[in-house]
């Protein structure tokens, strides 16, 4: 029996000391499960091992060879060794290019960390916004009740025609209606940010923060900001492959140098025999005719790289917008929810009063459920800017490459 106590005990203060998630503890989970990332994660991966790679052509090529005759018992080996002296300057341009790429992928996995956590955020923010709609929903649904209570003591006591009564009772039902529709929002926005997160069950859980912003950007510099973001320096990298592939396309006019050395043995049991003394030479070759391939390689790489340049100039228009476009948005919403402050801070103060004043019989319930639905509205009107707000700030950070 002891036992028992003791581990439902256990289980209950294991239960209850589950913590809230914060934004931090949500990012490290997303950076650890969410399968955009792990995928950029693996590109990146690969485009460092394909750069290691590209050293391999400047280091000496060992090989060793084995037969043995089927006619006769003779068995024999080989050790052979070359390297490289000159490719054309294929082989560094192949380096460069492969540095290019794998600096184009560190940009691919900034970009993509950036839109994951962009895509996070607004989902961070929307189950935010789901919890707090819920809270409003019940704020709204017992104001409606008591509303409705009010106009039918009213209208029992024959103060109150039977049309304000019927719509007390429809504003109720209406309030009772968006309470479990804000639930199930709030169900579909915790599964939401669970996808985001990466993580594959499906829980409740409880986070921690609010919709309000600490600190807002000020006017920005917005050509210096355009060379900063990951598609502006991902097309510049474009131009430095795309001219690396011409380097490695007039190579093939180039001749290609290289020596190398090699030595045989009979075998006879464990013994080794040399067959000869050591052999080596130097190779040298120079392409004369290839069907006009090498001269048609350089033409396109030309194009290649007149095609890298105007990608690069439409990308940078489009990015100058879409900045301008962001910090417009940021602006518009900054400026939207100062106002509805001071629309919100109205319209409660005349909900209050004009509450009193039906209580008084001072004004007709047409006017007062004027009022008081001018009142629900700036509510939801509140929320919506605070979450506008959020997430045009978290949409600045992601076209600026930022998270």
């Amino acid at each position: 029996m002891k036992f028992i106590l003791f581990l439902a005990f256990f289980i209950f203060t294991a239960v209850s000391s589950i913590a809230a998630m914060g934004w931090e503890e949500i990012l490290q989970t997303a950076m650890e499960n969410n399968p955009a990332l792990r995928t950029a994660e693996n590109s990146l991966k690969s485009a460092e091992y394909a750069l290691k790679s590209s050293y391999s052509p400047f280091m000496p090529r060992v090989s060793a060879s084995a037969s043995r005759g089927l006619t006769h018992d003779r068995s024999s080996a080989g050790l052979s060794a070359g390297i490289s002296l000159f490719s054309g300057g294929a082989n560094i341009s192949s380096l460069g290019k492969s540095r290019i790429s794998y600096q184009r992928e560190k940009e691919n996995y900034r970009r993509t960390l950036s839109n994951t956590v962009y895509n996070l955020k607004t989902a961070y923010a929307g189950l935010l916004r789901a919890v707090e709609e819920v809270s409003l929903s019940e704020e709204i649904y017992s104001r409606r009740e008591e509303n409705y209570r009010i106009v039918e003591l009213r209208y029992e006591a024959g103060r109150e025609d039977r049309g304000a009564y019927l719509r007390a009772d429809a504003d109720l039902a209406r309030a009772r209606m968006n309470l479990s529709s804000a639930k199930r929002d709030l169900e579909l926005s915790i599964l939401n940010l669970l996808k985001e997160m990466g993580l594959e069950e499906r829980r409740t859980i409880d986070i921690e923060g609010t919709l309000d912003i600490e600190s807002l950007p000020s006017e920005p510099e917005i050509e210096k900001l355009v060379k900063e973001t990951p598609e502006y320096i991902i097309r510049t990298l474009g131009i430095e492959s795309a001219l690396y592939d011409r380097r490695i396309s007039r190579s093939g006019f180039l001749p290609d140098i290289s020596v190398s050395a090699s030595r045989s043995y009979d075998i006879d049991g464990f013994d080794f025999t040399p067959a000869g003394d050591w052999s080596a030479g130097i190779s040298f070759s120079v392409p004369i005719f290839t069907g006009f391939r090498n001269k048609y390689n350089l033409k396109s790489s030309d194009i290649a790289i007149m095609t890298a340049k105007e990608q690069k100039r439409g990308a940078e228009m489009d990015i100058f917008y879409n900045i301008k476009s962001a910090f417009s948005s940021l602006e518009n919403a900054r400026e939207r929810i100062a106002v509805q402050e001071k629309y919100f801070r109205a319209s409660r103060e005349r909900a209050e009063i004009a509450r009193e004043k039906y209580l008084n019989g001072l004004i007709s319930y047409q006017d007062w459920n004027t009022i008081e639905n001018d009142y629900v509205g700036a509510l939801g009107t509140m929320l919506g800017a605070r979450h506008a707000l959020f997430t045009a700030a978290a949409a600045w950070e992601r076209v600026l490459g930022e998270y």
